[in-house]
């Protein structure tokens, strides 16, 4: 059994909590993260092949060739050890300094890009809605049996970190996280992507190389057809050689461009 830990660390604030909203950063969030991110890179031209693959990593409920329901279990395990996470009301709103004209249905003010991204989190019941702040330190364990299923979750997890995020809000700047240090153990580390940016070369030339080597790892050799499913169908990365002071300033910049 091979298990390595990734020391973690919110970027911006993340919307993720238990039942009950109180927040707690999950296990089976930060998965179906991975299971998303591993799929969307996918070439299987065929839906049945992809499920089954899908289900050997991540486990599964359905049998596509008995056509009946046939739990199988996840190829590797994923855990989150964390301090509890001191409830913190969300006043993020407020430091926005933005008001809202009702009329014209838009935001005037300092953050009212960043207020346009998180518009929801004021509505109703989420005013009273904790978070994880940024800045918070937690730690993720991946374990499994085989070399080969580590390895994939260890890509999809890479995905995660440089491509999306977790929570509520994910899809607009919140719930990003870094990683800070990795304890691989015994584990082979040749061919693997590194999380960890090397400010050596241009960030646009970096990431271009750790996803040749998740392409590499996750390859298979069926057909490499774009059309059966929903995937990443190019390769579209936005940068910018701005420095910022915080999250809060480079959220409010994208915000105001989508607005």
């Amino acid at each position: 059994m091979n298990r390595i830990i990734f020391y973690c660390r919110t970027i911006t604030p993340m919307f993720s909590g238990d039942a009950l909203q109180d927040p707690e950063i999950r296990p089976t969030e930060i998965k179906a993260a991975m299971r998303f991110w591993w799929r969307a890179i996918q070439t299987y031209g065929d839906l049945s092949q992809l499920r089954k693959a899908e289900s050997e990593l991540f486990g599964g409920a359905w049998d596509d060739e008995s056509k009946q329901l046939k739990p199988q279990k996840s190829a590797f395990d994923i855990t989150v050890v964390d301090d509890p996470v001191k409830k913190r009301n969300n006043l993020l709103w407020q430091l926005f300094k933005v008001n809202y004209n009702r009329y014209e249905r838009r935001n005037y003010g300092q953050y009212k890009g960043l207020a346009y991204l998180f518009y929801s989190i004021n509505l109703g019941a989420n005013r009273d809605r904790h978070h994880i702040p940024a800045g918070h330190d937690f730690q993720i364990h991946l374990t499994a049996v085989a070399d080969k299923s580590l390895k994939q979750a260890i890509c999809a997890l890479w995905l995660v970190i440089w491509f999306g995020a977790v929570g509520s809000r994910s899809r607009k700047g919140a719930g990003s996280f870094e990683i800070t240090e990795i304890d691989y153990g015994n584990f082979p580390v040749e061919s693997l992507p590194s999380f960890i940016y090397n400010d050596s070369i241009p960030l646009e030339d970096w990431l271009r190389s750790q996803f040749n080597l998740i392409i590499a790892a996750l390859s298979n050799s069926h057909s490499k057809s774009l059309n059966n499913y929903s995937k990443l169908s190019s390769e579209i990365i936005i940068s910018t050689k701005t420095t910022y002071s915080d999250w809060m300033d480079v959220l409010n910049e994208i915000g105001d461009h989508f607005e």
